[in-house]
């Protein structure tokens, strides 16, 4: 027999062909496949994650037993009985994951996994996970050497060592409806001819906003049900016509339309305290105000209004999946932009609505009861401000206009609040002409609807081009 010392501190050396074993497992788990269960084109909530799992035995000695877990997704195969030195192995072990919401909110899917086996000793063997495929999932050539961000966070990797890097898969911030609206829109049928709108206050002096239904054969308005919450000053129909979303001051979340329900405002994420912090030149500032809603039916993007005490307001897109804004939506480093209403005397930009063609209008007016509102075009890049006339009735001006829409993305209308009552305009929806500012009532809205008076009409959404 061969005899090998090895001093204290020391490694064994070859003697007469014999080595000490080099017991070693390596782990690369990889996205394979993402299943785009709603054609969509992207990666979101409900897509199906494929992750591979490659399985090399880096010793010089076989290894049993050898299994594979992951605390995201159930690991199917295995274990392999043995695996034989210098053996890879990339078929045994596969897993999938079902994309949440809370992935979506948290911008991505990240994550690590385990393989173990046993030597020839009895002694456990173990390998953390190393990425295969990059955030966006590509492939990577050299996982070992190759240092793979993870910025999710939620496997934070330790930039030393390039060796264990979590799985990330990253969730497109974007909500691209441009994808999806050309297939749909040839087919459009006739939209419906009723509008939602939200006031938010009442004879009552509740916290608790009603959600109404108004319906233009008939000119009526039909009480739907109660949100739950008491400052929603703006919602907006998806392009599909599908899905009402509305902000309560910061929070981004979708209203039930269904009959009867009284907290219909769902908080998309039920965690949230505002709409993201956004960098532009006002500093990095809380989204805490969103004061206007609009898609934009040209690029399907989701803008909105964030109101700014004793400063102009702000210009930013929103994700609607997440209720987040969208970074550097207008330039590296910018996610919002000032919308300068100063021009036509005005502070505040109370609503948004996008028409066909990509023009994003605004009502500007001054909250406070100094009134003076005016139509305007906001320039969707810089935010510049173009007049296109006082909101008027003949000769008497129309003010504190709240809430504004376009129903089909042609006709324009609008809501008014509570000020400046005394005028007989309060509490009124209005058509307005896009050219001029003109308006034309439609309906007084502060009806008797069995001793309730709801006042202060903030928020109006009607149907877009697509059912």
């Amino acid at each position: 027999p061969t005899t090998v010392t090895v001093p204290a501190g020391g490694v064994g050396r070859d003697v007469d062909g014999f080595a000490p074993p080099v017991i070693s497992l390596e782990l690369i788990k990889s996205v394979a496949a993402v299943v785009d269960t709603n054609g969509d084109g992207r990666n979101n909530k409900g897509d199906v994650i494929h992750y591979s799992f490659t399985v090399t035995n880096t010793g010089t000695v076989p290894l049993t037993n050898v299994t594979v877990t992951d605390s995201l997704a159930p690991v199917l195969g295995g274990p392999i009985p043995v695996l034989a030195a210098g053996a890879v192995d990339t078929t045994t072990f596969t897993a999938t994951h079902i994309i949440t919401q809370s992935d979506v909110l948290a911008g991505g899917v990240e994550n690590i996994a385990t393989a173990a086996g046993s030597d020839p000793y009895g002694e456990p063997v173990t390998d953390v996970s190393d990425a295969g495929t990059d955030p966006e999932g590509e492939t990577i050539s050299n996982p070992g050497t190759t240092e793979t961000p993870s910025p999710i966070g939620t496997h934070p990797n330790n930039p030393s060592d390039p060796t264990s890097d979590p799985t990330t898969l990253v969730i497109d911030s974007r909500f691209p409806w441009n994808l999806f609206m050309p297939a749909i829109m040839p087919h459009c049928p006739q939209i419906p001819d009723y509008c939602y709108m939200v006031a938010d206050g009442d004879n009552e002096g509740s916290n608790d906003s009603p959600l109404f239904k108004y319906t233009f054969k008939g000119n009526q308005l039909e009480l739907v049900n109660r949100l739950g919450v008491g400052d929603v000053e703006t919602m907006i129909l998806s392009l599909d016509g599908k899905t009402i979303y509305a902000t309560d001051n910061g929070i981004f979340g979708i209203v039930n339309p269904a009959a009867g329900l009284t907290d219909s405002f769902v908080p998309v994420d039920p965690s949230a305290s505002d709409a993201g912090m956004a960098r532009g030149s006002l500093g990095t500032l809380a989204m805490r105000d969103i004061d206007g809603l609009s898609f934009d039916p040209q690029t399907g993007i989701l803008y909105g209004i964030n109101r700014l005490e004793s400063r102009s307001d702000l210009l930013i897109q929103l994700n609607p999946e997440t209720g987040k804004i969208i970074p550097n939506a207008f330039g590296s480093g910018i996610d919002y932009v000032v919308i300068n209403a100063a021009s036509v005397g005005a502070g505040d930009i109370d609503d948004i609505a996008v028409d066909s063609d990509g023009t994003l209008y605004g009502i500007a007016g001054n909250s406070g009861g100094t009134g003076n509102d005016h139509l305007i075009i906001i320039n969707k890049t810089t935010g510049a401000v173009t007049d296109k006339g006082a909101l008027h009735l003949n000769s008497k001006k129309i003010q504190d206009m709240e809430g504004l829409t376009l129903h089909n993305h042609k006709t324009l209308y609008g809501t008014t609040g509570t000020e400046f009552g005394s005028l007989g305009t309060a509490n009124s929806l209005y058509r307005i002409d896009r050219a001029t500012g003109e308006t034309s009532l439609i309906m007084h809205l502060d009806q008797n609807f069995n001793g309730y008076v709801p006042k202060d009409f903030e928020a109006l959404t009607c149907f877009p081009i697509c059912k």
